[in-house]
């Protein structure tokens, strides 16, 4: 593979990685805006801990490379971080 072909597979990755993560933070806001209002400080904070998109990008980046469409796993992706984190 050529080093232009490195780069444009690095920026399709970027890109694809910047899709999955923007459709996991839209599911995980989805909760927060759900939540009842003496909830939703505690929501908040579990919602906006460091390291809450790390695993769900990393199940996505290796569906993608097993020919999935991680589209369809990103709920299931964001309530396995939430209940990972309670």
């Amino acid at each position: 593979m050529s080093a232009a072909e490195d780069g444009l597979l690095l920026r399709e990755t970027r890109d694809d990685l910047a899709r999955d993560l923007a459709a996991i933070e839209d599911d995980l806001a989805a909760v927060y805006a759900g939540s009842r209002l003496h909830s939703r400080q505690a929501a908040r904070r579990l919602l906006l801990a460091p390291g809450k998109r790390a695993r769900p990008l990393l199940a996505c980046a290796v569906t993608r490379a097993l020919g999935g469409n991680p589209a369809a796993f990103v709920p299931t992706l964001a309530a396995v971080e939430l209940a990972h984190t309670g």
